[in-house]
């Protein structure tokens, strides 16, 4: 499975169907596509993704995500002890220091 930003999608699904509307009219079957496109694409349930594990790790005094290397140090100095990156959704399993 690969997982996608549908908003991304409708943005883009959106600009290229004014672009179109533009170009050959609401009339034109490209147009409608697109829209249908569109439609199909925010009317798709959504899926969350399981929680990845992982660790804080130190690395040269800054406190870092073992998943997403996210550093947290300077603004999070007691990240340590939390249970999940604010950042991935990580589930923080042990404390490497």
């Amino acid at each position: 499975m690969r997982l996608i930003d549908a908003d991304v999608a409708i943005e883009e699904l959106t600009d290229r169907s004014h672009q179109a509307a533009k170009r050959v009219g609401t009339d034109s079957p490209f147009w409608e596509g697109l829209v249908i496109a569109r439609r199909i694409v925010n009317n798709l349930p959504t899926v969350q993704p399981e929680p990845q594990e992982g660790h804080w790790i130190w690395v040269a005094g800054e406190l870092m995500c073992s998943e997403c290397r996210t550093i947290y140090s300077d603004l999070y100095p007691d990240y340590d002890n939390s249970v999940a990156c604010p950042h991935c959704g990580a589930k923080m399993t042990i404390s490497t220091k």
